[in-house]
């Protein structure tokens, strides 16, 4: 008898990184499973058959997803076609709510059992979601510890707090000196290092405006480099045409991004999981948010929290500054970075506050208790 079969979907970069390293633990685990699913070249890796590239998901907000609804239902449609057929033992959902919870539904209706890792953040955006999530899902693997009460008093359903993953990958490489002469930088002058995330159109309207930033900054402080942290899933010539409409010097760092974070000064990063990666490090940042107005529009309805950032979501303060929608402007970022430059007191108090943020997370093992929790529903189903 083959295998139990397990479909893991993640549908972005940080999904893309754990899920390789959860399916990395369920092979040591269980050598003989079979795994498909949607991720992107980590996850392919770790030997996960992938039935769509992350690169096919690179989109974000309500108003983009509503142009890409007829590709997302086709995926639906396979998706769908291969839980009649080929019946998975276990799907694995990694974030990326959106889409996610609704597979999960297509999923109860044909009786394979969900586990959702690294749960939607519905406390945020949605509390009265969480019912939904109760009844399409069989098992919650929560990273977050205040995770585990908020689903119980509000659904009931079970929710394991199996610590964050990022703790097992996040620590870079190289030390300072090495990194800034791998990749041309001055060790003895300062570094920005410019995150503006994983999907292109969150590329687009960050990066000019860090660009810009960084192009002002450079007139008060003449010596400051900026370097880029780029990712796997977006094509090296968008960046390059990017920093060649906007006519600034900045290093290219690819496959380096933990290095970066630690090594620069302070980071201008894109609202989401590298706010995190960020705080673990505990390097300075600044977050900055911007989407479409539409997209911006109906997000006003719908988030219920004071803070965009997830670094100041799990702190439960604003701990970081953030930059939302119409404040993210070249000259006001420049202005928050060079009073956070300028001002050695400012980032030691907020890495002392980031370092009881990495308290809070949890000891390192996600991804094996993770795999566990899985192979355990597997066995109860079987």
């Amino acid at each position: 008898m083959s295998g139990p079969l397990i479909l893991i979907v993640a549908g972005e970069a940080s999904g893309d990184l754990h899920g390789s390293r959860l399916a990395i633990e369920l092979k040591r685990l269980k050598p003989d499973c079979r795994l498909k699913g949607i991720g992107g070249p980590r996850m392919e890796a770790a030997g996960v058959q992938l039935l769509y590239s992350l690169k096919d998901f690179a989109f974000m907000g309500f108003s983009e997803v509503l142009r890409h609804l007829p590709f997302i239902r086709r995926v639906f449609k396979r998706l769908n076609r291969l839980f009649l057929q080929e019946k998975p033992d276990l799907l694995i959902l990694i974030d990326y709510p959106g889409f996610n919870l609704r597979l999960a539904k297509i999923a109860k209706r044909r009786n394979i059992a969900v586990l959702y890792y690294i749960s939607p953040q519905v406390w945020a955006w949605n509390s009265r979601r969480a019912h939904a999530i109760a009844r399409r899902v069989d098992r919650l693997a929560v990273i977050l510890p205040f995770e585990v009460d908020f689903y119980r008093r509000r659904t009931g359903l079970q929710a394991n707090f199996v610590g964050h993953p990022l703790l097992e990958v996040v620590r870079p490489k190289l030390s300072r000196s090495r990194f800034c002469q791998k990749w041309g930088l001055d060790s003895e002058k300062p570094v920005i290092g410019l995150l503006p995330g994983s999907r292109i159109q969150e590329i687009d309207r960050l990066l000019p405006v860090m660009l810009q930033a960084g192009r002002l900054l450079r007139r008060r402080m003449p010596d400051l480099q900026l370097a880029l942290g780029t990712v796997s899933t977006v094509e090296r010539s968008f960046y390059q045409d990017l920093m060649r409409e906007h006519g600034e010097n900045v290093v290219l760092i690819s496959d380096q991004t933990y290095d970066l974070m630690s090594h620069a000064q302070l980071l201008l990063v894109a609202s989401g999981t590298a706010t995190l990666e960020s705080a673990i490090l505990g390097t300075s940042m600044i977050i900055l948010y911007r989407i479409s107005f539409i997209s911006w529009l109906i997000a006003l309805l719908l988030v219920r929290v004071s803070c965009i950032g997830l670094v100041n979501l799990v702190a439960g303060e604003k701990i970081v500054p953030e930059l939302v929608q119409y404040q993210v402007t070249a000259k006001r970022v420049a202005r928050e970075a060079y009073h956070l430059l300028s001002n050695d007191q400012r980032r030691r108090k907020m890495a002392g506050k980031m370092a009881k943020i990495r308290r809070q997370l949890g000891e390192t093992g996600a991804s094996r208790r993770t795999a566990e929790l899985a192979l355990n529903l597997i066995a109860q189903g079987r």
